[in-house]
């Protein structure tokens, strides 16, 4: 998938490619996930026209973000 494929030069090299999703556990529900992004496209209009991986992967980033060290 596009996700897939954008993420896996990210999981190539770890030791360059610092985490920036982080899940906590438990996770959300897939549904409760489902309709943050729904909720993060209709607040963000400016993303329509984007490439849908690199979106999604924002979305993550910014609803499951990494604790700083």
């Amino acid at each position: 998938t596009g996700v897939q494929t954008c993420a896996l030069p990210i999981s190539r090299h770890p030791q360059r490619a610092k985490p920036f999703i982080c899940v906590k556990q438990p996770a959300p529900s897939r549904d409760e996930v489902i309709a943050d992004f729904v909720m993060f496209g209709q607040e963000n209009p400016q993303t329509a026209d984007k490439p849908a991986a690199g979106v999604f992967l924002g979305f993550l980033a910014a609803r499951f973000p990494c604790a700083r060290k």
